[in-house]
């Protein structure tokens, strides 16, 4: 009977070795998977990162760029302001009776053109006829 018991639990612990084996096999398994999603989510965390360094220095440049063309607008500007401002000058100079006149006109064309769309031709200039007093 002792000897039948003894066989029993050489069996039990058989299966339990085996059984174990196979959960060690398994466990090993998922280690690995484990291991390689862990480091695939490492490369696409550097890959995001040096996406969003690459967008970051392209808004960076794209910024930098604005603020040079607004600068350059300003100047633009401010010399078309100083421009008219000669214009207006020379026309109290020239035509001290139609200053007001002359000056409404050139505002009208002003407002005119800019109400054209910019397809229209550059050769299409500003023209003053003769004025009427």
């Amino acid at each position: 009977m002792l000897a039948g018991a003894n066989a029993n639990l050489r069996e039990q612990l058989s299966g339990a070795q085996t059984a174990l084996h196979a959960k060690e096999a398994e466990c090993n398994v998922l280690v690995l998977e484990r291991d390689r999603l862990a480091k695939k989510l490492a490369d696409q965390e550097k890959s995001h990162k040096a996406a969003l360094k690459k967008a970051q220095d392209s808004e960076d440049a794209l910024k930098a760029e604005f603020e040079t063309e607004a600068a350059g607008w300003a100047e633009a500007k401010q010399a078309l302001s100083e421009g008219y401002g000669r214009v207006e000058d020379l026309i109290d100079d020239y035509f001290p009776g139609y200053s007001v006149i002359a000056t409404q006109t050139i505002e009208a064309h002003r407002e005119a053109r800019r109400q054209v769309s910019i397809s229209q031709a550059p050769s299409d200039g500003l023209v003053i006829g003769p004025l009427e007093g």
